[in-house]
């Protein structure tokens, strides 16, 4: 994936599988611990080409059993909209010529040129996974991008569901302050050097998307090179953080919750840390559906 997944974190923001394995869908129904109706756990692809996106029934009757809506973010709160307008900006200005070469910077500017139309320049002052997030429209090969955030809002605001986030503004635009700059100048850098194999890594992701298998989507997502010192600021401290939101919306009514795929498997993703807290996290899966 080559720094991929550090760039969709955002994405859809500012803007991720049918096996036998035991998670082997990306819709679950939580039960249990004093809920009196359930609630669902959706796992979204911030970023995915309008061709394969697929809103099947069991998504569709999960979410109009439910009565609100959680995402990671509200984007119905024009604050958040605002503030996300703020801080796409690095701050401090350009930084790039501090951590790349002269050379790196050429090929940098080649690439956005070819991809916006426009030279480096112009967004020089735009934070790594801003820049890198440019390039993934690009990856996907997509004619058309659609968004599952973007699908659900509309049902929500259609349906009068309320929306509530997980998390700020400040909160995901922490995550990368707490990674060096020059290790995020590195990873855009890779992106557009290794672009072919990047694009391929992006496409088995979206693959394992596709069939609904969540564990192995994030073993995945957590063999990339930055989660051996980031993944804990990058996925698990924010899921059991999560949970602990999580815990008094599930127990005051039934909830549809919608996050990146990425934050659903693995023993520190949502559904094994809503299991330890004594929930029951059901695959809901198209078979079981019909």
């Amino acid at each position: 994936m080559r720094h991929n997944f550090c760039a969709a974190l955002l994405a859809g923001v500012l803007l991720f599988l049918v096996s036998a394995g035991a998670n082997a869908s990306l819709l679950y129904r939580i039960s249990g611990t004093d809920i009196q109706q359930p609630s669902y756990l959706f796992g979204t692809m911030h970023m995915i080409c309008e061709r394969d996106f697929n809103v099947d029934d069991r998504i569709l009757q999960a979410f109009r059993a439910t009565d609100r809506l959680v995402l990671e973010l509200d984007l119905t709160d024009m604050a958040v909209a605002q503030q996300l307008q703020q801080s796409v900006r690095q701050p401090g200005g350009p930084y790039l010529h501090k951590h790349l070469t002269a050379e790196q910077l050429k090929e940098v500017d080649a690439a956005l040129q070819q991809i916006t139309g426009q030279q480096f320049s112009y967004f020089q002052e735009l934070r790594p996974f801003v820049l890198s997030s440019m390039l993934l429209r690009q990856q996907l090969n997509c004619q058309q991008l659609a968004s599952w955030e973007g699908f659900f809002l509309q049902q929500a605001q259609r349906t009068e569901k309320t929306v509530i986030g997980l998390e700020t503004v400040a909160d995901q635009i922490s995550i990368f302050d707490r990674i060096p700059l020059a290790r995020q100048s590195q990873w855009f850098w890779q992106m557009i050097d290794e672009f072919e194999q990047s694009s391929a890594d992006l496409q088995q992701m979206k693959d394992l998307f596709l069939e609904e298998d969540v564990d192995k989507l994030y073993e995945f997502i957590v063999q990339q090179p930055e989660f051996a010192e980031y993944r804990p600021i990058l996925l698990d401290d924010r899921n059991q953080n999560w949970v602990l939101t999580l815990q008094p919306l599930l127990a005051e009514r039934p909830t549809f919750i919608a996050v990146g795929a990425g934050h659903l498997g693995g023993a520190q993703g949502l559904i094994s840390l809503l299991r330890d807290a004594g929930y029951i996290v059901e695959p809901v899966t198209v078979a079981a559906a019909q």
